[in-house]
């Protein structure tokens, strides 16, 4: 007696199936047609619910099928392909892809189209991806699949029998300080050559041959056998700015890692002696790719410690000036227009931006025909410390410089602290 069809075998389902025996196709993409039926079946096992047997007999053979051309034969071949391609990576997800062309999903969408609602299917692409990526993890023991966020994606075209690769990206979050000036955050290819190297940098490539990420990115690059690094940095401070305190968050994305598992700790280490006196790296450990966005979008206010120079000595107006300093500007919102000094590669631009806090370092006895007196300030993220001291010619409004009513620069400055949402996490701790 032969089994019981399962209650979702109809005489409509079935005469739907018989309808595209006309068509030529083989019976895996007959019962791709109706993936969307019974539950935790292959497609040719769908075909064998919704076709007599006789019928079957008229189908092709998968290799002579005009909409598949027999790409899903060998899947246990398909998928040495992808175990041979990982090989090189160490990874835990992985997520199998096929790299074809359009056409048979097309195909399959006109000749479905008749049948409505009918038809349940899925695309071609889809049944390759599941059922090669099925074979391989078998020979994977301990990998798992992941489509959303694998750690490896192998690509295979069927027809060649050619694999391409993509690696996730793998991140370690930390904190910088830098300790001198003159070093930029991030590469700064020269702007003659655009990194090609000429007269000007000296076949560098490069307007400055040290910057943070040069010091950090390529231990993690080699610990991970990577093929590059990105840096991102919570914000970033001017190359003359020296950053202090507990240093500024940053992740390290390294391109295309080879390993994942490193020794974090002494990556630190490694970097901070090859970084002796010129940048120290804190709280170096493995992080989410999520935490770049994060960063970015945090707007931490910053703290700042630094010298303000007058053209002219602090006598008269400008003392009495001096000594409203404070109250006149604490707490102000600045109209920043776009300075000068980024305006070629910034909008241009009138952001509104607040000085939270103000503070005079210099004792006030001191303060009468001097030209020159420190000041430790926060504001709001975004703001320009230097314009807020000069005035940038005007564009920023309120200054210190329009304030004292002489001329006013900043010099000496320095970060002294990133007031993130981890401010108050211990050094050490991962936050």
């Amino acid at each position: 007696m032969a089994p019981t069809p399962p209650p979702w075998v109809s005489d409509g389902l079935c005469a739907a199936a018989g309808q595209l025996v006309a068509h030529g196709w083989c019976g895996r993409c007959i019962g791709r047609a109706f993936a969307g039926y019974g539950h935790g079946l292959t497609n040719p096992q769908r075909m064998e619910l919704l076709l007599p047997p006789q019928v079957r007999t008229w189908l092709p053979a998968e290799a002579d099928c005009p909409l598949c051309l027999g790409i899903l034969i060998d899947i246990a071949r398909l998928a040495r392909l992808v175990v041979e391609a990982s090989a090189p990576y160490e990874f835990q997800t992985l997520a199998v892809g096929a790299l074809l062309d359009r056409s048979p999903e097309d195909a399959q969408g006109m000749a479905l189209a008749p049948l409505g609602d009918v038809a349940k299917p899925e695309p071609l692409r889809r049944e390759f991806n599941r059922e090669v990526g099925k074979g391989a993890l078998a020979l994977l023991p301990g990998k798992t699949a992941d489509v959303k966020m694998p750690d490896l994606v192998v690509q295979v075209d069927p027809l060649f029998l050619r694999t391409r690769v993509q690696v996730r990206s793998t991140y370690f979050a930390g904190r910088y300080r830098k300790l001198v000036r003159d070093i930029p955050q991030t590469h700064w290819p020269c702007r003659s050559c655009r990194g090609h190297g000429c007269d000007e940098c000296e076949g560098t490539g490069v307007r400055y041959a040290i910057s943070v990420e040069g010091l950090v990115a390529p231990t993690l690059i080699e610990a991970c056998g990577g093929s590059g690094a990105r840096f991102h940095g919570m914000g970033r401070e001017d190359i003359d700015v020296r950053m202090l305190g507990r240093g500024r968050p940053f992740v390290i994305e390294v391109l295309e890692p080879t390993r994942r598992t490193i020794d974090v700790p002494s990556m630190e280490s490694r970097i901070n002696d090859l970084a002796t006196g010129r940048v120290e790296v804190l709280q170096l450990r493995v992080a989410a790719r999520e935490l770049v966005s994060a960063y970015k979008d945090e707007g931490a206010q910053k703290s700042y410690h630094l010298t303000v120079v007058t053209d002219t000595p602090l006598i008269g107006a400008s003392l009495e000036a001096l000594r409203t300093l404070v109250p006149s500007l604490q707490g102000i919102t600045l109209e920043q227009r776009t300075p000068r000094r980024v305006s070629h590669r910034r909008a241009d631009l009138v952001r509104q931006r607040r000085v939270v806090m103000l503070r005079i370092d210099t004792p006030a006895d001191s303060w009468e025909r001097g030209s020159q007196f420190e000041m430790t300030l926060r504001a709001q993220s975004g703001t320009y410390i230097k314009e807020f001291i000069s005035g940038d010619g005007g564009r920023t409004v309120p200054s210190v410089s329009s304030h004292l009513g002489v001329p006013a620069r900043a010099e000496a400055l320095d970060v002294i602290a990133v007031h993130d949402k981890d401010e108050d996490t211990p050094q050490g701790a991962e936050g």
